[in-house]
């Protein structure tokens, strides 16, 4: 029985320093467009963090609205998620892949790359 909590203890401490936090960078402007126009005195840029298939987005301020678009590599909507007044969103990528994800903040979008 010992050696079955044992073995059961370290496979929970083994899957639990697994799972990490990653940052994905994002970017201003649209994957389409290049030189998309940013000029701004406050930086929106958002954070986007993922731990598998948990992604966080947050910003530095509250903003009116925010849109999540996650695509697949074909560039396939697999999730869109609006907000209202909101400086932190979570979202839930459904499947494992590579994916792009923009973030609509008004007129401005960011984008990124991540693998689940």
């Amino acid at each position: 029985m010992k050696k079955f909590l044992l073995s059961f203890a370290l496979s929970l401490l083994t899957v639990g320093l697994s799972a990490q936090r990653e940052k994905v960078p994002v970017h201003p402007g649209e994957p389409d467009i290049p030189d998309f126009p940013y000029g701004r005195s406050l930086s929106l840029v958002p954070e986007v963090f993922h731990d598998g298939p948990d992604i966080s987005v947050s910003l530095p301020v509250y903003v009116d609205a925010m849109e999540i678009v996650i695509k697949d590599s074909e560039g396939n909507v697999v999730l869109c998620e609006s907000y209202s007044f909101v400086r932190e969103a979570e979202v839930e990528c459904p499947f494992s892949g590579d994916y792009f994800i923009e973030i609509y903040i008004g007129e401005e979008c960011f984008y990124g790359e991540f693998s689940v």
